[in-house]
């Protein structure tokens, strides 16, 4: 049995589900897959709770949630959307009231909260149509949308549409306080309120109060508290920065998806990272996503892609300007250009420049950046441009299923070299007995995106012809009928392709499979 040699081409686009975002962990392909809705589904991700959980700036919200018995609810039901105050709003409130609050969770607190969560899901642009929503507190809110700016009762909101799977969160930087709601009075040290303690001092007559006093040793009469200063509000890292910007959501959502968040907040790293926006996601071919999304042997090829998108140290616009390359994470260069101060990456523009953070800075471009191993070509081109599919090239094109091949799948399809043809006995296939030689090509094809690893979990398959393939994976080894894969792991842009040494021939009496299925 030959050992399969992975050759490394990647799938070209991916575009995200506004989403995906409903969703982050991604799920192995259905091997009953028979169509093009089978890798339709947004991939898993977080709850609306571990979605602030990932985000790294909603302790002290988290905190509140979780005092207040909140949290579980938001962990499972909904949908809500929930207007999420930053730490550094909670910040603004004195210490001693949010201690307070914290302290009689079941009172004010309770109500604060669902001040912030409303029942069901309502992304930006449903805000813009609206002059007010009700929450959970009973209490509505006034919505103002001015341009890009939206203002939900004083606060604005800094980052919308960041989805979770049970709803969705747009960060504002105030905490806001219902009407009807009065926060606790900051209290003196001595935890007593200062009314209460300005009133027993008007009780005594001054002359007791002089004798009290010079009774007490000098010391404990000044000696005063200790108050511990309120902690300064950490600078965001690049995964802060981003999920700040409000147009790079789906870029956000893709580190959660593979794990890249954790590794990109490390305070020690010194990283610029040019990030495309939801919008040049947005114009990429769904079927790729699908495929990096919800294949689980897919994420390592999702992680290069967006290591691509970052380079070690720190480069300003201005640096940028006196180089013209540079190493990514994912080992490849990117071509920099700078003309008349607009700034490209490769043929990407820079639209946004210069957003510090705390271990690195952002460059915002308006398209997503394709390493050189990414294919640029279908499953019919690539066949063509491989030198020993010749005959099954020629095959394709006299059944026309050539045509179908090059249409957006996705498809696998086990390919046969010029030998496996040249070996078969003579008069077991006729290549002029068109009918004849489409059904044995289409028993090639299975619908859907597979890749060698995939096949750790699945034995069987249907092709688009109607009969099932049997296969086998053990030890790195791939058979597909008895045939041995020879190189596994071909990407195209609409699919994959797995060479194997032999042609497959379907049982006899098969029923075909209906020709729209492939083009479905």
């Amino acid at each position: 049995m030959k050992t399969m040699q992975s050759r490394r081409y990647l799938v070209v686009f991916f575009v995200v589900l506004a989403v995906i975002i409903t969703g982050a962990a991604a799920t192995d392909v259905d091997q009953n897959v028979t169509d093009d809705a089978a890798v339709n589904d947004s991939a898993e991700i977080g709850t609306i709770v571990e979605t602030a959980e990932s985000a790294g700036q909603f302790t002290t919200l988290l905190a509140a949630l979780d005092a207040a018995g909140l949290a579980e609810e938001l962990g499972s039901g909904g949908p809500y959307t929930v207007f999420a105050p930053t730490d550094g709003a909670f910040a603004a409130i004195p210490a001693e009231t949010l201690d307070a609050l914290l302290a009689d969770p079941e009172g004010d607190l309770t109500t604060i909260l669902n001040y912030h969560i409303v029942e069901g899901e309502y992304l930006s642009g449903d805000l813009a149509g609206l002059e007010s929503i009700d929450t959970l507190s009973g209490v509505p809110l006034t919505i103002t949308v001015e341009g890009d700016t939206v203002m939900v009762d004083g606060a604005q909101v800094i980052a919308a549409d960041t989805m979770a799977s049970n709803g969705v969160i747009h960060v504002i930087d105030v905490v806001m306080i219902p009407e009807g709601v009065e926060l606790p009075v900051a209290e003196e040290a001595t935890g007593e309120p200062a009314e209460n303690m300005t009133e027993e001092a008007t009780e005594e007559p001054v002359e007791n109060v002089t004798e009290e006093a010079t009774e007490e040793p000098v010391e404990e009469m000044t000696e005063e508290p200790v108050v511990v200063p309120p902690l300064e509000e950490e600078e965001p890292n690049v995964v802060d920065c981003a999920a700040a910007d409000g147009n790079l959501t789906t870029l956000v959502t893709l580190l959660e998806l593979t794990g890249l968040n954790e590794t990109l907040s490390d305070p020690a790293l010194n990283v610029t990272v040019f990030a495309p926006t939801d919008e040049a996601f947005a114009m990429l071919p769904g079927s790729a996503v699908e495929f990096l999304v919800n294949n689980t042997a897919a994420q390592g090829l999702l992680e290069e892609v967006l290591l691509y998108h970052v380079v070690n140290g720190t480069y300003t616009a201005a640096d940028l300007a006196e180089v013209s390359n540079l190493t990514t994470l994912e080992n490849e260069t990117l071509a920099i250009n700078v003309t008349d101060g607009n700034v490209t990456v490769n043929q990407a523009n820079v639209t946004t420049a210069d957003i510090q953070c705390s271990n690195g800075i952002i460059h915002v471009i308006d398209g997503v950046l394709t390493p050189s191993f990414v294919p640029n070509m279908t499953i019919t081109e690539t066949a063509a441009a491989t030198g020993n599919l010749t005959t099954l090239s020629s095959a394709l094109n006299l059944t026309g299923l050539n045509a179908t091949l090059n249409e957006p799948g996705p498809f696998t399809v086990f390919a046969p070299t010029d030998e496996a043809f040249a070996a078969l006995p003579e008069g077991v296939l006729d290549i002029n007995d068109t009918p004849a030689l489409e059904d044995v090509l289409r028993y090639h094809v299975v619908p859907g995106w597979y890749l060698a690893a995939n096949f750790e979990n699945i034995t069987t398959l249907q092709t688009v012809q109607g009969a099932n393939l049997t296969l086998n994976y053990t030890a790195g080894n791939l058979t597909v009928n008895g045939a041995n894969v020879t190189i596994a792991d071909v990407h195209a842009v609409n699919g994959e392709i797995h060479v194997i040494d032999a042609v497959l021939l379907p049982p006899e009496n098969e029923t075909a499979g209906n020709a729209s299925e492939m083009a479905s």
